[in-house]
């Protein structure tokens, strides 16, 4: 079967009768206890998982602009001679040339991606076997390859010195001292001698003496200056003048940057061609081809949501990529079928994928399955409450999730006093049965007889989940009874003990009940005749 053909099998539309048949081939014993309103309503939301293994190809015009050395001059001549040797492109012969150029000092290389659709006729791509081949060759225009002078040194190799105060002169004046090598001393300021410290300019010092235990000031020369208030500068040795840090004396300035070479006196090397003199570029198309693989699981319908982990759970592995797409230089073959047509572009969006421009697409590979999913309600036949399944997979392997607990025991204290008669079904409405232990044996009697051939027909469902109307007033041990022996597989044996009502009206009551319960299906099967005709004896 094709992957059409099963997914148009998952799509097909579900009704009721089949959901309830599917449960009951999978889910025997949780069917057993549910039962499901022919008018139902269906929610249905589809997964669709896929992955895609293609092959894109990304180019980009790549301009190498290099300096024009002597040493690679002959390697440039390989790609020399314009459109009348080479036309508008033609093949890259000596790729590792490229990378040479690309690797002298002062190469540049400046990639362009290429976004518009390029001719298949002017630059196809390389194949094998019919096959994009993976290792695709180089492609030069000729007309954007060449070699010129350089425009920045006009060929000289250097050009005038940038250094603002050189300017080319290499060797100048000294701005500081103008020429004379020395400046004034910043010490003394040009008088030769500072003032003295220790008598603040004075030339004086006061010192204290004791007599007589009294004090006296005198006044004396200073000693440090010798009474002259000033003492010759220690940086210019009273000359008023140091030595110009600028130009350490010499009252000339010698520029660092250029040369001082007869030849090159002034300059500095060009920057463009790093004294090459000459610059050269090749532009040319590059192609780079890649392999990859995507997967995607996408939802169609917002009623309800499966759990991602759920649905990868029904996966099939096993499933084989068909070949969706594949274009060999303009020749196009598309297998698209209208599921495949509908997935390709989400995954063309989100990858930035084109089939006209780049990156461009030029073989895809597609698997996908379909994972239908349904939601409905049901009532549980003895609570008679109503809850909510999803079944995940429907049609292939169904997998029943509850969304709610519906055996799940907890105390109504509300139920707590009520009286016995409220726990009888309709036809046991009269005062001499509202014993509970009566009805407690005759919904066991109910499910000993639903389960007596093997199987519950929607009949005695409808028929046991009328006369039980609910387990409200029963505890929670009480429940858990009911709801071990609708889920055992095989139930004990019934004994005297098991069919003891209160008195035998009641139990010759419940017989007649349970033919009545027997035939609702239109069929008294031997096995329900044998469990009555044992219970009579029992009674």
């Amino acid at each position: 079967m094709s992957q059409l053909q099963e997914a148009q099998k998952q799509l097909k539309d579900i009704s009721v009768a089949e959901i309830k048949e599917i449960l009951k081939t999978n889910y025997p014993t949780e069917y057993s206890k549910m039962i499901i309103d022919e008018t139902a309503p269906i929610q249905r939301v589809d997964y669709y998982h896929s992955k895609l293994d293609y092959i894109k190809a990304d180019r980009k015009l790549n301009l190498i602009q290099f300096p024009l050395f002597d040493n690679i001059k002959d390697d440039f001549k390989f790609f020399e001679g314009g459109v009348p040797k080479f036309g508008n492109q033609t093949i890259v012969e000596h790729e590792h040339y490229l990378s040479e150029f690309a690797n002298k000092e002062g190469a540049t290389i400046n990639e362009n991606n290429v976004e518009e659709g390029l001719s298949f006729t002017t630059f196809p791509f390389d194949t094998s076997d019919n096959d994009i081949s993976f290792n695709q060759r180089k492609y030069f225009l000729p007309k954007d390859t060449f070699q010129e002078t350089c425009t920045k040194c006009s060929g000289n190799k250097y050009i005038t010195c940038t250094r603002s105060e050189c300017g080319g002169k290499h060797e100048w004046k000294c701005n500081k001292c103008v020429g004379k090598g020395e400046t004034t001393c910043t010490k003394c300021n040009g008088h030769k001698y500072n003032k003295c410290y220790s008598c603040s300019g004075t030339g004086k010092k006061t010192k204290t003496e004791y007599r007589d235990g009294k004090s006296y000031q005198k006044t004396e020369k200073c000693g440090s200056c010798s009474g002259k208030g000033e003492k010759p500068c220690g940086s210019c040795g009273t000359s008023g003048k140091v030595r110009c840090n600028n130009c350490k004396g010499s009252g000339q300035i010698v520029c660092s940057t250029c040369y001082s070479d007869k030849a090159r006196y002034g300059t500095i090397d060009c920057s463009k061609c790093h004294t090459a003199g000459k610059s050269a570029q090749i532009f040319y198309l590059d192609t780079n081809i890649d392999n990859l693989q995507e997967s995607r699981i996408l939802k169609l319908g917002e009623e309800f949501e499966i759990e991602t982990e759920i649905i990868k759970n029904h996966i099939n592995e096993e499933l084989s990529y068909n070949l969706l797409y594949k274009n060999i230089n303009g020749l196009v073959t598309d297998n698209s079928d209208k599921i495949s047509s509908k997935i390709l572009p989400t995954y063309e969006n989100d990858l930035n994928l084109s089939k006209t421009n780049h990156p461009l697409l030029l073989n895809a590979k597609i698997l996908y399955q379909i994972i239908p999913c349904i939601s409905i309600s049901y009532k549980h036949m003895l609570t008679n409450e109503i809850h909510t399944i999803n079944v995940v997979d429907i049609w292939n392997n169904p997998e029943l999730i509850f969304l709610s607990d519906a055996e799940l025991t907890k105390t109504n204290i509300k139920s707590v006093g009520k009286s016995a008669g409220k726990l009888f079904s309709k036809i046991f409405k009269t005062k001499g049965h509202k014993l509970k232990e009566d009805r407690k044996i005759e919904i066991k009697l109910m499910i000993y007889l639903a389960k007596s051939d093997g199987k519950i027909e929607e009949e005695e469902k409808t028929f046991l989940a009328s006369e039980i109307s609910n387990l409200e007033d029963f505890t929670n041990s009480e429940k858990n009874i009911f709801f071990d022996l609708m889920n055992a597989e095989v139930l004990p044996e019934l004994t005297k003990e098991d069919v003891t009502f209160n008195d035998t009206k009641r139990g010759k009551e419940v017989i007649v009940m349970l033919e009545k319960m027997a035939l609702a299906d239109g069929e008294f099967e031997p096995s329900e005749k044998e469990l009555i005709e044992k219970l009579k004896t029992l009674l």
